[in-house]
């Protein structure tokens, strides 16, 4: 899991989510609170630019594909009627170079495609906004991707079905600290088993897991 925090001699940084999915949403909050940042919450962009008249944040992550109102034009409306510097972060799940290109010229400022990890997160806030942080040891091994097992049933299948359940339970519950636990202790039966699993936790791939948990 994450083991970063704000270096606490810089502003305090606003940070806008908005996204349509509630686990995506509740994700976020945890992952950028637990290390300083303060957040708010969208679920469309005609509530986002609400919150951004009103609360003036520092960057945002757009997701683009929404409804009522899409990261588009959400992005396009505020870019065009800013009385203060915002930075746009889309989120997508594109992989199209094409689709990229329309998103900075709508007005985004960077992007990031789903899924995502956490560090590249962090080195876009720094990027756009200069934020700096502290590191502490990382649970995340060195081991290479390459290393690592493929999460499948077979992979999962090693697991006693109380870890199982509890791992489903807390990621349901978006509950971090609990699912950092849980897979320090399926790291004490398998870990390389855990380095894979946590791999996935980091990409944000909570609902890949949840579906091979619910077909062990």
């Amino acid at each position: 899991m994450n083991s970063n925090y704000l270096w606490s001699i810089q502003p305090q940084y606003r940070i806008l989510v908005v996204d349509d999915q509630e686990l995506n949403r509740e994700l976020l909050i945890q992952l950028l609170e637990s290390i300083g940042f303060e957040v708010q919450t969208a679920d469309n962009g005609k509530k986002a630019i609400a919150i951004w008249q009103e609360w003036q944040p520092d960057l945002i992550l757009m997701d683009i594909r929404m409804p009522v109102m899409d990261g588009y034009s959400a992005t396009q409306k505020i870019k065009n009627n800013s009385t203060f510097p915002t930075k746009i972060i889309a989120l997508t799940a594109s992989a199209l170079e094409e689709e990229c290109s329309v998103i900075l010229a709508t007005g985004c400022d960077d992007f990031m495609r789903k899924p995502f990890q956490a560090d590249e997160l962090f080195s876009l806030m720094t990027k756009h906004l200069g934020v700096c942080y502290t590191y502490a040891e990382a649970f995340n091994s060195t081991e290479s991707s390459a290393s690592l097992l493929q999460l499948d049933n077979d992979s999962l299948a090693m697991i006693s079905d109380e870890l199982l359940q509890e791992l489903q339970q807390s990621i349901m519950a978006i509950d971090l600290d609990k699912i950092s636990k849980i897979v320090d202790r399926i790291s004490q039966e398998n870990q390389l088993l855990a380095q894979t699993i946590n791999r996935h936790i980091n990409n944000f791939e909570y609902e890949h897991i949840l579906k091979l948990i619910s077909l062990t």
